[in-house]
């Protein structure tokens, strides 16, 4: 998921819980991924297990996300992430899918 003010930062997850932040502003357009991108931050343990979905929020200041662990979290995009500790957790709340934030 992009950050949806600019596209600069790219928000991805893994299926060992781990949730991702990478500087995508040296592309050129939206998506485009043909340029190199750089790790900003990782956060090791958002999950225990996979992480389903995920959705940045419109200012790109945070990301949502939810897990195999039936979890709903949201995240500073920055520290946040370094530090692996979220904003809000929800605990089994979810079926896997995180829709759209405002």
């Amino acid at each position: 998921s992009f950050s949806q003010n600019d596209g600069a930062l790219l928000f991805a997850g893994d299926d060992q819980g781990h949730l991702y932040s990478y500087d995508a502003s040296c592309n050129s357009k939206r998506g485009d991924m043909g340029g190199p991108v750089k790790l900003v931050a990782c956060a090791l343990s958002a999950h225990k297990g996979w992480v389903m979905n995920l959705c940045a929020f419109p200012d790109g200041s945070r990301v949502a996300t939810c897990g195999s662990d039936r979890s709903c979290k949201v995240w500073d995009a920055g520290m946040g992430l370094a530090c692996s500790t979220p904003v809000h957790s929800f605990e089994s709340v979810h079926d896997g899918l995180v829709w759209d934030v405002d």
